[in-house]
């Protein structure tokens, strides 16, 4: 089960109750003075956010999804969107896709936040910092007690943060310049360690243009088990990895030329993976689940018309929101696990206002076993029926009873994980069917039953023994 999700039984009216404590992105602030807040199922377009940000944000909440603090690696704001004390003059560089990322120090009061920026020397050539915020101060609002300590010395645009594998701890992982190094940086309770873990993978630093080897991009896939890195200029390459977010280790070879590559975001479920372009090229979807590496890279499928599209960001509701050319609307894929133009990639869906800039926030992965709670909170009730629809028992001991009082024909059942990964179909075939699905693990599922391409009810639906 996820971190945070509570299973409770309540004697003999056999009630479920879940609850997902996961809202540490539950909020983004971006772009010219653009906000957005997920939660209760919804997606919210706020006003008053203090951030001004051309390429690089990070905004971060408390597991209830309090908004606690934002940046745009320059200037700190706390939650009443007014910058913190000793929070302004960070050394982020504003053209940087992953140019600042903000993460926490376990079973602490403060966080770190990570900032590539202008070094002496100039053009490509960026530094490594870090500053500390604690939480405990100024009220609870926050106070940037230590400031832009410096960690490396020539480093690439593309940082990122993962949990560890012990569900408490985090990675912090970026690329050296003019190298084919991974450094991951372990953040435990003690905070930063100085030694970090190195992988020496990937493409050699002479196979690569001099701005294409500093601009891009590093993404996680949920259960942390992928890495993707982008190389932008030229043609721009695509390279997939695996990470082994005990060790910190990343491992793997294989790459291919996705022309004026950007932007990547994996599907919640890990089985996709969606590369954009800022070249008028389409996204592209790899299916993860194609066998070999060289097969997830040879399984390429447009999923869009050819346009322009920047950033590319998982949100807490299992959407991936983008950065297109409208810079008054975020592009939504509504569906990402599905296969195909079935993911439903929509170029204008939310409606911000003038955007500015071609970023959004820089976001940890929070879910180290890969299922996201998507910031649902509901009561499932054995028997529960609505639409002449009854599916029973809820919670299940692995046979489910489906009745339909109205019998529409043909009607088929999906069961899917709760980030929507089908792992079971069946065919209703008469008014009342039973359905076998003990072979599954216990948890929680959501299911569909879909008649004539219409979806006539979907649920949530408790597997116990």
């Amino acid at each position: 089960m996820p971190r945070g999700m509570t299973l409770l039984l309540f004697g003999m009216l056999f009630c479920v109750s879940l609850s997902f404590a996961q809202g540490e992105n539950d909020n983004w602030h971006f772009g010219d003075h653009k906000s957005i807040s997920f939660g209760n199922d919804t997606v919210n377009v706020l006003s008053g956010s203090g951030i001004d940000a051309g390429e690089c944000s990070s905004t971060i909440s408390d597991a209830a999804g309090d908004l606690l603090f934002y940046t745009n690696g320059v200037t700190v704001f706390n939650r009443n969107h007014s910058m913190m004390p000793n929070g302004s003059n960070l050394t982020a560089w504003g053209d940087v896709q992953q140019g600042v990322l903000a993460v926490p120090i376990p079973n602490s009061t403060s966080y770190y936040i990570f900032t590539i920026g202008e070094s002496e020397r100039g053009g490509y050539e960026k530094d490594l910092r870090y500053s500390v915020v604690d939480m405990s101060l100024d009220g609870s609002l926050g106070d940037v007690t230590d400031k832009n300590i410096f960690l490396d010395i020539d480093v690439t645009e593309k940082l990122t943060g993962v949990i560890h594998a012990n569900g408490n701890d985090w990675w912090v992982i970026y690329h050296p310049y003019r190298t084919n190094e991974f450094k991951a940086y372990l953040i435990d309770q003690n905070g930063l360690s100085l030694s970090p873990v190195v992988s020496h993978v990937g493409l050699i630093p002479s196979s690569l243009l001099v701005n294409s080897s500093f601009t891009g991009a590093i993404k996680a896939s949920s259960n942390t088990e992928w890495l993707s890195c982008s190389n932008r200029g030229g043609f721009g390459t695509l390279e997939i990895f695996h990470f082994d977010n005990q060790t910190g280790t990343v491992s793997g070879t294989q790459s291919r030329l996705v022309q004026s590559i950007y932007g990547m975001e994996f599907s919640p479920d890990n089985s996709k993976l969606y590369v954009s372009s800022n070249g008028g090229n389409p996204v592209l979807q790899f299916d993860l689940e194609a066998g070999s590496d060289s097969l997830v890279l040879s399984s390429a499928q447009p999923v869009s018309d050819s346009s322009d599209v920047y950033n590319m960001v998982l949100a807490p509701d299992c959407k991936i929101y983008f950065r297109g050319t409208d810079y008054y609307n975020l592009g939504v894929i509504n569906e990402p696990n599905y296969l195909g133009t079935d993911c439903d990639l929509q170029f204008i869906q939310l409606y911000m206002g003038y955007l500015g800039g071609t970023g959004l926030p820089n976001l940890t992965k929070l879910n180290y076993d890969g299922t996201l709670g998507c910031g649902l909170y509901m009561d499932v009730t054995e028997g529960a029926t609505d639409n002449n629809i009854s599916i029973y028992p809820n919670p299940s001991n692995g046979l489910l009873q489906i009745q339909l009082d109205r019998w529409v024909s043909p009607v088929k059942c999906e069961i899917t994980t709760i980030s929507g990964k089908v792992v079971e179909q069946f065919n209703v075939l008469s008014n009342t069917t039973q359905i076998d699905i003990s072979n599954l693990d216990d948890g929680m599922y959501l299911y569909r039953l879909i008649a004539d391409d219409h979806q006539l009810r979907t649920g949530k639906l408790v597997l116990i023994r």
